[in-house]
């Protein structure tokens, strides 16, 4: 047969001449087609241009059933690289769900796929797929990839893929059939941004359920577009996570907030409150010491020591709370070990001596260098002359049992609270009376520090004041 059109369809009784042209031509599409089966791409003008309907290549390392799910990451072909078979179709690598990394990011396969090969899955749009539900599971009515697993899907209450539908009947593995929909709309997280400065740099956090319990929520470092967490910190600097957590409603949205990178030998200092309040002291007669009944001092602060020594026993007075740790007491001449005998130090071997400090009637120990065992500081002798009130002893170490300490002011007792006057920058008493204090009287002095602002507080203890004068504040 010569001539005519080879691709003449044959009419019944004919006889069967194929010609060579046609023959090659159904050898070439036998080719293509084979080659289509090993790539999965279709060539030429019959191309598949759906991003409901698309072509996945198994990546799992396993063979893979209808219905099963896979985790999505790169293109099958890089533009960088594959520009033309980039454009002709939308395709992707299937991995084995991750949790984190592929939440709301996973195909359901629509046939059979060999390990390596490549078939048809669901991106977009209505499906069936299997769920597992428990009945100690997860609740919620949306679908979401379980970790490392592609035989099913979980619930979630995050909003990922809606249950349509689902069979009453649940099946062995506590599986049941159900009806998904992938991805209905697009979903815009929230951001929240902080202007950071740019030589710190700044994260980006997204607020998320717990993979182990998804009643807890966290925020997790969020990832770029190259599937990157989110740290665009400079060096010497790092992420600082959002606080509190997030609610569920921030989760379920997967809100995401943008956070300024912190330094790393940067540390957070908290200035302590000033020191208020008050300790009340027991004598014990029998050891010579004081001992704390009360106190109401915080836990930056400590009770300020008497700075005299008791007459009888059951004697109580009151006492400061003061900064910086408690000095050490008086020594009362209780029992204790002197200082060994002086060798090169005029005070016995102890050390070089002590400072005191004058205030609201007394003396209060400030620095002690007695350095021996169970040495003491000698107590101050006297009151200073003028205005004693903030001023400064310094006295040496005591190894023998020190000379007899002063007598005790008369007795007074109450305490007042005062409150900060920022304009003025004054205190001024709220509450509180004194009683007691013999002829010189009983009065409260203002605390010795300044406040901060106007609901700064404190509190002071009565004393004798000095030289006789009783001096009311106000």
């Amino acid at each position: 047969m010569t001539g005519g059109d080879p691709f003449r369809r044959v009419q019944p009784g004919q006889p069967l001449q194929i010609p060579a042209a046609a023959y090659n031509a159904f050898l070439d599409a036998s080719a293509a087609y084979q080659r289509n089966q090993q790539t999965g791409v279709r060539s030429g003008s019959a191309e598949l241009r759906s991003s409901t309907l698309i072509r996945v290549r198994n990546t799992s390392g396993r063979d893979l059933k209808q219905f099963e799910v896979l985790g999505i990451e790169a293109p099958i072909f890089d533009p960088q690289d594959s520009l033309d078979a980039f454009r002709r179709e939308v395709t992707f690598r299937g991995v084995v769900p991750d949790e984190q990394e592929h939440s709301g990011r996973f195909v359901v396969l629509q046939e059979p796929i060999r390990n390596d090969g490549v078939g048809l899955a669901v991106a977009v749009g209505l499906t069936i797929a299997r769920l597992h539900d428990p009945a100690d599971g997860p609740e919620g009515f949306y679908a979401d990839v379980r970790q490392d697993i592609v035989t099913s899907v979980r619930r979630r209450t995050k909003t990922i893929a809606p249950i349509v539908w689902a069979d009453d009947v649940l099946g062995e593995n506590d599986l049941r059939w159900v009806i998904i929909h992938l991805n209905p709309q697009p979903m815009r997280p929230t951001t929240t941004t902080t202007t950071c400065s740019p030589s710190a740099g700044h994260c980006l956090y997204e607020a998320t359920f717990d993979v182990a319990d998804p009643e807890v929520t966290h925020w997790v470092l969020a990832l770029d577009e190259n599937r990157e967490p989110a740290d665009r910190c400079a060096q010497n600097y790092s992420c600082q996570p959002p606080t509190p957590d997030p609610t569920p409603e921030q989760a379920e949205a997967g809100e995401q907030r943008r956070t300024c990178c912190a330094g790393s030998t940067t540390s957070t200092t908290t200035t302590p409150a000033p020191c208020s309040g008050s300790c009340v002291w027991t004598w014990d007669a029998s050891s010579k010491t004081w001992t704390v009944q009360s106190t109401d001092c915080h836990s930056q602060c400590a009770c300020d020591v008497p700075g005299f020594c008791g007459q009888s026993a059951g004697e109580t007075t009151r006492t400061d709370c003061i900064s910086g740790g408690a000095p050490r007491p008086p020594y009362c001449g209780g029992s204790t070990t002197p200082c060994p005998p002086a060798t090169t130090s005029p005070n016995g071997g102890c050390g070089t001596g002590c400072t005191w400090f004058y205030r609201l009637g007394g003396w209060h120990l400030i620095e002690n260098h007695c350095t021996g065992p169970q040495c003491s500081c000698c107590p101050p002798v006297g009151i200073p002359a003028g205005d004693p009130e903030c001023q400064t002893m310094n006295t040496g170490c005591c190894f023998p049992p020190p000379p007899p300490p002063p007598p005790p002011p008369p007795s007074c007792t109450g305490s007042c609270d005062w409150i900060w006057e920022p304009t003025r920058s004054i205190w001024v008493r709220i509450a509180g009376s004194c009683s007691g204090g013999g002829p010189n009287g009983c009065a409260c002095a203002p605390p010795s520090y300044p406040g901060v602002d106007c609901n700064t507080r404190g509190s002071t203890s009565c004393a004798v004041p000095p030289g006789g004068t009783t001096t009311t504040y106000d």
